[in-house]
């Protein structure tokens, strides 16, 4: 029905935004692993940027101290120690990390960042930083049971209720590309617990609601 405030440009984007979503989600859920060629059929343009992203990348070099200790690790050039990850959680959580010079590193798939990242989890299990670096990692050298363990522990051991739906949601979202059912892993881990399990309800609910798109 039209607006009778004549707002009938607004209306008609939020039609053709409704309908652009639910074709969204329909690619997803149709193929996962193809998501591209999925979202290539129904109109969406891919542009390549990687090679803007190589240039920035081989210009990239450190700024201070602490990025020259880390590229020194990932080039082993030092060996690991646990101030590295104290290191690493300080330039991530920083106002203005330096992207390109660590995004190499993570493309690259390198050994001794994937093992920092693992250390530094045992230690901070919760740690968004981490967790976040662990799912940039397996989108460009895939680690799906690492992810799995390291979110599960995460969900287990955290207490606070809007981060373990945060938590939760981020579990979902980084696995399901995989194929991997994160919430029924979540729900026969948590049965038991009555808090945890009521806001996986929600989140089973909002999931239900939304075509299996979570956005937090």
């Amino acid at each position: 029905m039209a607006n009778k405030g004549g707002n009938w440009k607004k209306e008609y984007e939020d039609i053709k935004n409704e309908l652009l979503m639910e074709q969204v989600t329909d690619a997803i859920k149709k193929d996962p692993k193809n998501l591209r060629s999925n979202l290539e059929e129904i109109g969406f343009i891919w542009i390549d940027d990687s090679k803007e992203e190589i240039e920035e990348e081989e210009k990239a070099v450190p700024t201070n101290d602490n990025q020259e200790c880390l590229v020194a690790y990932f080039e082993d050039k030092t060996s690991f120690n646990n101030k590295l990850i104290e290191i690493f959680l300080k330039e991530a959580e920083s106002e203005e990390p330096n992207y390109p010079l660590f995004r190499k590193y993570f493309k690259a798939g390198n050994n001794r960042l994937l093992h920092l990242l693992i250390s530094g989890l045992s230690g901070f299990p919760t740690s968004q930083a981490l967790l976040s670096g662990l799912s940039y990692f397996h989108e460009n050298r895939s680690i799906l049971e690492r992810i799995i363990s390291a979110y599960t522990n995460a969900c287990n051991e955290e207490n606070n209720t809007e981060k373990f739906k945060e938590l939760c949601i981020n579990f979902i979202n980084d696995t399901y590309p995989d194929g991997y059912e994160a919430l029924v892993k979540l729900e026969s881990m948590f049965h038991n617990n009555h808090e945890k399990h009521l806001i996986l309800k929600e989140i089973k609910q909002a999931m239900n609601e939304q075509d299996e798109v979570i956005v937090i």
